[in-house]
């Protein structure tokens, strides 16, 4: 709620009403990225689509907050067409010593978790660019990352599967996508202003 970004909810209220906690949030009248996704995206759409959420993730990594459920249904847009992340029912605050983290559970989407989240290991910034790294294929192919696999191959492949490979005519971006997917979090972007740069030079090449 104290957080003012372009590209993150707007909360303006939250309590109880009796036993039932609620939020009041913006209106978001413009659908989802799910949505989007399924209509069609241009390559320069789904960068700067891209962009935006990495700049929605930076200004929450900086107040310390993880968000770990990144994925298209958790970015709606406003009426002016910017897209904004939303639902932070499973973000950890990285400065607090606890965790949400269940043993053999999964809270998160599977198809875009990153390895460490599917090892139930500590999850930091970098998780969430994986996901989003995730998301980026799905705009950029119009195909789920490692489609056609269940939930279990989905974990397994995000462990050890590479990256895929795009298309011929989209292959100048392999390079964001296979930096984003790392399985190593050391060898991703190590902050999404990081990703917000790199995104920047290829749209200004």
């Amino acid at each position: 709620a104290s957080l003012d970004s372009a590209f993150v909810a707007r909360i303006y209220d939250q309590g109880f009403s009796g036993d039932h906690p609620y939020i009041a949030m913006e209106f978001l009248p413009s659908g989802t990225l799910a949505a989007r996704i399924r209509e069609g995206l241009t390559t320069r759409a789904s960068l700067r689509i891209a962009s935006q959420i990495a700049q929605a993730l930076d200004a929450i990594h900086s107040r310390g907050i993880v968000h770990r459920d990144l994925k298209p249904a958790n970015i709606l847009f406003r009426a002016d067409g910017r897209p904004v992340l939303v639902d932070f029912g499973l973000a950890r605050d990285m400065t607090v010593n606890s965790t949400l983290t269940v043993a053999g559970q999964f809270l998160a989407t599977p198809r875009y978790m990153s390895p460490e989240q599917c090892l139930g290991r500590p999850v930091d910034r970098r998780s969430d660019l994986y996901s989003l790294g995730a998301v980026l294929y799905e705009m950029i192919t119009g195909r789920k990352i490692y489609d056609g696999a269940n939930s279990a191959e989905v974990i397994a492949m995000h462990v050890n599967a590479p990256p895929p490979k795009l298309a011929d005519l989209l292959s100048a971006h392999q390079p964001l996508l296979d930096r984003l997917l790392a399985k190593d979090a050391a060898n991703r972007f190590q902050s999404a202003a990081e990703v917000v740069a790199d995104i920047g030079a290829r749209n200004a090449g």
